[in-house]
């Protein structure tokens, strides 16, 4: 018995120019070519927190820790 294991290549493409659209339209169209477009690593409510996080949105700022405290128990 001769067993065959499955082969795969994975092709990044920046496809923010029109020559990069124009080919992934068309390996789009062959048949042994199976296109997977990018998925969000996290969900939507995640994701968002994750942009809020990096904006800063909603940091608190202090002076030090009893102005912290002082701002956590209110």
């Amino acid at each position: 018995m001769i067993k065959i294991k499955d082969m795969a290549t994975l092709v990044r493409i920046d496809n923010r120019t029109k020559a990069a659209k124009l080919f992934l339209e068309y390996i789009k169209t062959l048949s042994f070519v199976k296109v997977e477009d990018n998925k969000p690593r996290y969900n939507a409510e995640t994701e968002k927190a994750i942009n809020e996080a990096r904006a800063r949105k909603g940091i608190i700022k202090t002076k030090n820790h009893a102005d912290l405290m002082k701002k956590l128990n209110s």
